[in-house]
């Protein structure tokens, strides 16, 4: 891939535990969100279903998981990413 691709991570990481992480992504003059979260971070954020202390989280394309987060983790997931050719559809147009 040639497109030029520049990440900026929006959220502080450490918050990683409690909420997602918001990443702005741009390609092609285009800017695109999407999140970033870890295992231990889903289960304390998100939807609740009714009735239960349980989290669900649904209908986002644009939230990607991953077992440890950091910068370089970040950057380099949206990298692979990209040069698989999923980006537009693991992100979205608006935050």
């Amino acid at each position: 891939m040639n497109h030029e691709l520049e990440i900026e991570i929006i959220d502080p990481i450490d918050r990683h535990e409690k909420m997602a992480i918001e990443v702005a992504v741009v390609v092609d003059s285009e800017i695109r969100y999407c999140y970033f979260a870890t295992p231990e971070g889903l289960k304390n954020f998100g939807d609740w279903v009714p009735g239960t202390e349980v989290r669900m989280h649904y209908d986002d394309n644009d939230f990607i998981v991953v077992s440890e987060i950091s910068k370089e983790i970040i950057e380099s997931a949206i990298i692979a990413i990209h040069k698989e050719g999923r980006l537009y559809a693991c992100t979205s147009a608006s935050s």
